[in-house]
């Protein structure tokens, strides 16, 4: 992720004390900022956000649903992206987030992330932008049970 959540990730003070807590703690911080924009090409595609998120997983942040298309065994990501810069809008984001009602973003195997801000890995800040997301096949091997690449697949 890139933009108002790797600011959250960033912001969230005793994550380890509070857990999910802090992040709505460091969330409630952010309310009433103007948000800067962020620029994401992808192939084919471009577009401003103020939040990017590249998914291989349908649920992120303990359950909120924001990737329709996606699944760890894929070898593409779907990439998200939260167009406006008013946080009193992410309280919308996260309403339709929870209900699994986020708008189905662009499948891709690359992203190019430009602006200013923070990027985040899993809830981590790993850095700032810019910055290339991509899928790399077979760098990695996954141990799954036997019937989660069929239920899955």
């Amino acid at each position: 992720g890139a933009g108002v959540d790797a600011a959250l990730m960033a912001h969230a003070v005793g994550k380890r004390r509070w857990g999910m807590l802090a992040y709505w703690a460091a969330g409630l911080r952010l309310l009433g900022r103007r948000l800067p924009t962020l620029r994401v090409e992808t192939e084919g595609s471009s577009g401003e956000c103020s939040l990017a998120l590249a998914c291989r997983v349908r649920r992120i942040g303990g359950g909120l649903r924001v990737a329709r298309r996606s699944h760890l065994l894929d070898e593409e990501m779907e990439v998200v992206l939260f167009p406006s810069r008013s946080t009193w809008r992410y309280v919308g984001y996260l309403a339709e987030a929870l209900a699994g009602r986020v708008r189905t973003g662009v499948v891709t195997r690359a992203a190019i992330l430009s602006g200013e801000g923070r990027v985040e890995v899993d809830g981590e800040c790993v850095g700032r932008l810019p910055a290339k997301v991509e899928i790399v096949p077979d760098v990695l091997t996954l141990l799954v049970p036997g019937g989660y690449a069929r239920r899955h697949g």
